[in-house]
């Protein structure tokens, strides 16, 4: 998917696109937010259990609003307009949630988006082969 998105809001259409600079945005955004969660949690916790942690503070809205953001200011650049502020793809994000379709769509658009696939292909770990693999792939067995 291109990561291209249109929703109209009230009459007014609002484009999003998710590229890499949309992608490098909600990075930023989101592990900065997670940084400084993270150092507000004291006392020793399991990797996992800091993780989740941090993830609930956090909150699915405001992850929306880091991709919202990202998406708002990948489409200003490439269209040549004026960088959205953070506080108007929070609004935006804001008005969107009380509307189902469109947010889904803006996330979906996201999480579809060729940036998004690269990038979870890069951090998504890939399984070791077994012996058995490797050895009639080298034989030329498989």
């Amino acid at each position: 998917m291109n990561g291209i998105c249109k929703i109209d809001l009230d009459g007014k259409e609002i484009r999003f696109l998710f590229g890499m600079p949309a992608i490098r945005i909600f990075t930023e955004k989101y592990m900065t937010e997670y940084v400084r969660q993270s150092s507000k949690i004291e006392g020793e916790l399991d990797p996992k259990e800091l993780d989740n942690l941090v993830r609930e503070k956090i909150g699915d809205f405001k992850t929306a609003s880091y991709i919202v953001f990202g998406g708002l200011c990948n489409e200003a650049e490439a269209a040549e307009n004026e960088m959205p502020s953070y506080r108007d793809a929070y609004n935006l994000t804001e008005e969107i949630n009380y509307q189902p379709e469109l947010i889904k769509k803006v996330l979906d658009t996201f999480n579809n988006s060729r940036a998004t696939k690269e990038l979870t292909d890069r951090l998504t770990p890939v399984k070791p082969e077994s012996n058995a693999k490797k050895k009639k792939r080298l034989i030329g067995t498989e």
